[in-house]
């Protein structure tokens, strides 16, 4: 079994606890639930894409800061030496063929467990009879079931909720379908079966599916639905049996729901985060890279059949590097199936079944296995690249000519220039004219005399607007008098004793 499967997997893992780690670091507190969901669908996409690439990459002449990251971040590939041979892992490795079929046999029951479950899905649809309504499916459930919705279909038990209770549990369905939720949980499901091993798979599976509940809870506020009551129909679908790959009313992180609704909104400024897992995601491609070796060592098998040293073309049958490597360049008359040498172990496996091992570090055993199977020698290393003939210097641009000098103003016949020209005279200023006489003050008029009234503690109100008179009473009776009636005038007089004041 190839090692190109098992390598896959490792990096499909990494990718994925990549992404979920991310997530619950920096982006677990928004409430930018639509860019989230938008980095899920992208994250889930790339997990299954990134692992299938890689890139070539030489260690040796590379600058400092590629070297100390080469150090650093262990490479996710096999390597490949300078004759682009990759190394491959021998056909009859048990560990590789060990841990194949035990992921194979993980996944082979997850999927048929989802299977199952579409084909009860299937079964639910049929027995009921839908009613359309804006291009989605409404089915009525016959048992006591909590309302779920898949693809176009919403399932709800309309004993279970009447009223305006229906109507909202309703809406919240309806946000699902026209939003296709489903998408993102099949796609979360695949990647579960596939990474069954990955405690992150699982893990993201459900934030998955959590942030679509909060992107619908949001939804439905922004809708005018009353946070409060929402919430406690919420607590009164808490219990009730749900569909697993669906996407259910009372989804199990209620808890959660309610903080996130009661949560203030992220500012704008906090999509910044979402930025910083552009390094992150360098930092996992450049994991992804392909080590070229420089100086591969071989086998020289003498006792069955001599092997070439690689020339400046691919060889035939041999994949090598310098601490491990194979050899499987033997004919069809050769009792040995294959050579492979790691860390100075040499093991040999004979067509007839049996394996030979020798310690190369041993001086009896390597002579042992020289006098067996060849002596191991070191190919000389490939020419070096040539190198790229410096650009041509570019022309340096004339200088251009220095302009030329004015001629010098004419010189009389005494040797002198021409008298400098005389300054007019400066105009005389006008005479500032006689300032106009300041006109006499008006007269001040004479102060009016203050007028004092003797009003009854009845009295709540009083006011003189234009020579008319109002008079408002506790008991909500009002008077008017006009001042310029003279009989009004004394009555208001008598009544009220009006005086002038000195």
């Amino acid at each position: 079994m190839s090692a190109e499967p098992i390598l896959v997997l490792c990096r499909m893992t990494v990718l994925l606890i990549l992404f979920h780690g991310f997530y619950l670091l920096f982006l677990r507190k928004l409430t930018f639930y639509k860019e989230i969901r938008f980095y899920f669908l992208t994250g889930l996409v790339l997990s299954l894409v990134l692992p299938f690439v890689s890139f070539e990459m030489s260690v040796s002449g590379s600058g400092p800061v590629l070297q100390e990251l080469s150090n650093t971040i262990p490479a996710l590939s096999t390597p490949v030496n300078p004759y682009g041979i990759r190394e491959l892992t021998p056909a009859g490795n048990p560990s590789f063929q060990w841990l194949f079929w035990a992921w194979f046999a993980g996944m082979l029951f997850l999927a048929a467990r989802l299977i199952i479950r579409i084909l009860s899905f299937r079964r639910i649809k049929q027995n009921t009879r839908p009613v359309h309504m804006a291009g989605v499916r409404i089915h009525q459930l016959q048992a006591p079931h909590a309302p779920f919705s898949f693809g176009k279909d919403i399932f709800i038990d309309s004993d279970a909720f009447r009223g305006k209770d229906y109507e909202k549990i309703l809406l919240h369905e309806f946000i699902h379908v026209k939003q296709r939720h489903s998408l993102d949980m099949m796609l979360a499901e695949w990647i579960t079966i596939i990474n069954w091993y990955n405690p992150a798979a699982w893990s993201l599976k459900r934030a998955i599916r959590e942030n679509l509940e909060y992107l619908t809870d949001d939804a439905m506020l922004r809708l005018g639905v009353d946070a409060k009551a929402y919430q406690y129909l919420l607590l009164q679908a808490t219990g009730t049996p749900r569909f697993s790959f669906a996407s259910a009313f009372n989804f199990q992180s209620l808890k959660n729901r309610i903080i996130m609704m009661n949560s203030r909104k992220s500012h704008r400024l906090q999509r910044i985060r979402f930025l910083l897992f552009l390094p992150a995601m360098a930092l996992a491609l450049f994991a992804f890279r392909t080590i070229q070796e420089e100086a591969p060592v071989i086998i020289r098998p003498f006792a069955d059949q001599p092997a070439e040293v690689p020339k400046d073309t691919v060889p035939g049958k041999s994949s090598v590097q310098r601490s491990s490597f194979s050899y499987n360049g033997f004919g069809d008359n050769s009792r040995i199936r294959s050579i492979r040498v790691e860390n100075k172990n040499a093991e040999v496996h004979l067509k007839n079944g049996t394996n030979e091992n020798y310690n190369l570090n041993d001086e009896e055993q390597a002579l042992e296995f020289q006098r067996k199977y060849g002596e191991l020698i070191i190919p000389p290393a490939p020419p070096a690249p040539p190198v790229a003939p410096a650009p041509p210097v570019p022309p340096v641009p004339p200088i251009p000519p220095v302009p030329p000098i004015p001629p010098m103003p004419p010189i009389n016949e005494n040797g002198y220039a021409p008298p400098v020209p005389p300054v007019p005279p400066v105009p005389t200023v006008p005479p500032v004219p006689p300032a106009p006489p300041v006109p006499p003050a008006p007269p001040v008029p004479p102060v009016p005399p203050v007028i004092e009234w003797d009003l009854p503690d009845e009295v709540t109100h009083f006011n003189i607007n234009h020579d008319k008179v109002k008079i408002k009473y506790k008991n909500g009776d009002i008077e008017t008098y006009d001042l310029n009636d003279p009989k009004e005038k004394e009555k208001f007089k008598e009544k009220y004793k009006l005086k002038n004041k000195d």
